[in-house]
């Protein structure tokens, strides 16, 4: 489910929300981009 107040989860809110729960200590959306295009 997307944040509050958004219909859609974008790779700039990924990358901050994984940053927010400490899964990594920074990441690029680009990054994101490349691990979700992997995973389809």
């Amino acid at each position: 489910m997307p944040p509050p107040g958004r219909a859609r989860w974008t790779l700039k809110l990924l990358a901050a929300e994984l940053v927010a729960l400490e899964v990594v200590d920074a990441i690029a959306p680009e990054t994101v981009r490349r691990a979700l295009k992997k995973t389809r």
